[in-house]
């Protein structure tokens, strides 16, 4: 009797065992494998709530099948993401080069922006234009006054005035004894010179620095006031009759000019010296003659006298020797220096 018992038992721990393990789906996952397994969801077989954290019902409430979501695994209208491959080392450095490169690109913009919105060092008060007075002393022109501008480095405009009243060249013997060896028909005791010119230039600097190649454009006008005395015969009687010879020359001329313009200085003002130098080319001239007898006994004779010899060689002597080369030959142009403030 007890052993046919305990083979009742066997059998029917077999059988409870085998219907169990036969509803384990491997392919079912342990949240879902024990939903409808009876005797766990049964409360009246299984009174005792479970506390397995796979079951999602405890005690009596039974779970609801239709709130479940499906696995995703098994659920083929899911997308599986893939993650992406590692990129080659040779696209990673492309990348971080390509960045490089457009922050050095932002960077060279924002400095140029800077760089474009700074003053430049060169400018003045007007900005890129600079203007202001400059004095001078030169050769044959004298002192000179002018008014002088530069722009942006390159370019330089100038407006100047040059002269003075009276100049005695006969200071110089060599050319007093070179008008009156020429004939004993006359004397030069004196001889002045008055000097006036006045004339636009065009500088180019074409290194923006001190040299400058220029041009200038101008009217100069020379006067000549000789006092002479004339050896002539008069009814017979030879004498010696004081006369007044003004010469007016007038050019037009051109000056082709090499120079230097120093400055220094900063916002508020350049102090400049430089000098310049060329050739007066006469484009056009006029000229004009005026002789004029001081002496009251002669007033009635003028007309003999201005037809003899002896007052001719003297008209000769100075138009050979002085209106002639005037005329004919340029003259140097030297403004020896200059100095002034550019603004």
């Amino acid at each position: 009797m007890r052993k046919s018992l305990e083979t009742i038992i066997i059998i029917f721990l077999l059988c409870f065992f085998s219907k169990i393990s036969a509803q384990e789906d491997p392919t079912v996952p342990i949240s879902q494998r024990y939903l409808n397994n009876p005797l766990i969801n049964d409360t009246t077989r299984n009174p005792i709530p479970s506390d397995n954290p796979f079951i999602q019902s405890k005690g009596s409430q039974k779970t609801n099948n239709k709130i479940l979501k499906p696995n995703d695994a098994l659920n083929p209208q899911k997308k599986i993401e893939v993650e992406p491959k590692n990129q080659p080392a040779e696209e990673v450095k492309k990348t971080e080069q390509q960045a490089a490169d457009k922050k050095e690109e932002k960077k060279s913009e924002t400095a140029e922006k800077k760089e474009e919105s700074r003053p430049d060092a060169d400018d003045g008060l007007f900005g890129s234009f600079r203007i202001g007075p400059m004095v001078g002393f030169g050769l044959l022109m004298g002192p000179n006054f002018s008014i002088e501008s530069k722009i942006f480095k390159y370019i330089g405009l100038s407006v100047s005035y040059a002269g003075y009243n009276s100049v005695n060249l006969f200071a110089i013997p060599q050319i007093k004894s070179l008008l009156n060896n020429q004939s004993s028909s006359f004397t030069i005791n004196t001889l002045q010179m008055k000097y006036t010119q006045f004339e636009g230039k065009l500088s180019i600097f074409p290194f923006g620095t001190s040299f400058f190649l220029g041009v200038a454009y101008g009217q100069r006008h020379i006067k000549l006031n000789a006092n002479a005395d004339v050896n002539v015969t008069i009814l017979g009687v030879n004498t010696s009759t004081p006369v007044i010879e003004d010469i007016g020359v007038t050019s037009i001329y051109l000056t082709p000019q090499i120079g230097w313009l120093a400055t220094w200085g900063g916002k508020y003002g350049w102090f400049a010296f430089g000098s310049e130098f060329g050739v007066q080319f006469p484009v056009k001239n006029t000229v004009t003659l005026t002789s004029t007898f001081t002496d009251p006994a002669v007033a009635s004779y003028v007309s003999s006298i201005l037809s003899s010899d002896q007052y001719i060689a003297l008209s000769n002597q100075l138009q050979s020797s002085i209106v002639d080369n005037l005329n004919n030959y340029p003259l140097p142009y030297w403004n020896i220096l200059k100095i002034g403030w550019l603004f």
